[in-house]
């Protein structure tokens, strides 16, 4: 009886992993300022390997940096249980220079061959006050003139 404990506990042990609900969340702000830089972050509630990440094309979204992958592992023990949590994140640097409503560009994770899409989500791009806007926009294009001219040609969402 005592062996078919072992072999029912340890059955459990390794096939929790397997039994994960991944979900792709997306981290974001609600609103920001037409010319200023903003991050989101698409995030997997597990720790992946050799995923493959495809983009949709959003029209005006120019993007300065990503995908920028970030992992994390958290550990917690209660009552004798250990827990441990394990999040990938895939960070993205937007710029928007037009004010209004836009959708955000969505993105599919494939991992170990099944897909993971974000869901359909939308930002504000409000008007930049004028003298605000001006300083962040002359920011903007001096410190990242060069690296935003090599990540458009790879990464635009126009």
């Amino acid at each position: 009886m005592k062996k078919v404990y072992l072999i029912i506990l340890f059955l459990t042990i390794l096939l929790k992993p397997l039994a994960q609900n991944i979900k792709l969340t997306t981290k974001m702000p609600d609103k920001a300022i037409a010319g200023e830089r903003f991050r989101v972050i698409y995030e997997l509630n597990a720790q992946t390997k050799n995923e493959k990440i495809t983009s949709s094309p959003v029209e005006d979204f120019q993007t300065l940096l990503g995908p920028s992958r970030q992992t994390s592992m958290q550990t917690s023990s209660n009552n004798g249980v250990t827990t441990t949590t394990h999040t990938t994140g895939f960070a993205y640097v937007f710029i928007v220079d037009k004010p209004g409503t836009y959708p955000l560009p969505q993105i599919t994770i494939v991992v170990d061959d099944k897909s993971y899409t974000s869901e359909k989500k939308t930002i504000e791009i409000l008007p930049a006050n004028k003298q605000s806007g001006d300083s962040a926009r002359k920011a903007n294009s001096t410190s990242s003139s060069g690296s935003a001219t090599q990540e458009k040609s790879g990464h635009t969402f126009a």
